[in-house]
């Protein structure tokens, strides 16, 4: 028996939209930063955003009103 994530996961549809060649073109360009960078740690992404962790694990704990999270699809 599967719990029910794991039973919408299996009989989700397979993804059939196309990959434009500017979407791989990015995919490509980013895979080839990271050859040659390393990884930028979580709190540096927060900080370009105006966040801080203690924000971040805030908006964790805090659902978003119905409206705001029904999804768009």
């Amino acid at each position: 028996m599967l719990d029910p994530i794991s039973r919408a996961l299996a009989s989700a549809p397979l993804e059939d939209e196309e990959i434009s060649a500017e979407e791989e073109q990015a995919v490509a360009e980013a895979r080839e930063w990271r050859e040659h960078n390393g990884p930028v740690p979580h709190d540096e992404v927060l900080a370009e955003l105006g966040l801080s962790m203690a924000d971040f694990e805030r908006m964790g704990r805090t659902p978003l009103p119905p409206e705001q999270n029904r999804s768009s699809h």
